[in-house]
């Protein structure tokens, strides 16, 4: 792992929060060139990508996060947002998808679903897994 991968990480997150699109989007493409194995980088650049509406590489970004750490709920969280966003009244089928993860709590699927914003949408849908 380069040293510097997480300071531009952290750096991108800056910039998305001060709305500085394009510096974010440079500092998370940085992050994954220089650690491409860092979930956190990915998670990072597909951020900036979505807020630049760019919502299918974000995806992408998003599932490469999952695969690197399949038991990061932000990854998750973030798939699953984007996916909503992209595709409305089908995210019940991706929400039920993304809670398939083995090994899942009660409280992290719940937690899932809150920061998701779609626990009154889809409590009736969701089956947990142990």
């Amino acid at each position: 792992m380069n040293k510097l991968s997480p300071r531009y990480v952290y750096l991108g997150q800056a910039m998305l929060f001060l709305g500085r699109l394009d510096e974010a989007l440079s500092c998370g493409e940085v992050a994954v060139r220089l650690h491409p194995s860092s979930a956190k980088g990915h998670i990072n650049l597909g951020r900036a990508l979505q807020a630049g509406g760019r919502i299918e590489e974000a995806i992408s970004r998003f599932r490469q996060a999952i695969t690197l750490n399949e038991r990061l709920a932000e990854a998750y969280e973030n798939y699953a947002y984007a996916r909503r966003v992209a595709e409305g009244d089908k995210f019940a089928d991706a929400l039920s998808a993304a809670l398939g993860a083995q090994g899942w709590t009660d409280g992290e699927h719940a937690r899932f679903r809150r920061l998701a914003g779609v626990e009154q949408l889809y409590s009736h849908r969701v089956v947990f897994w142990r």
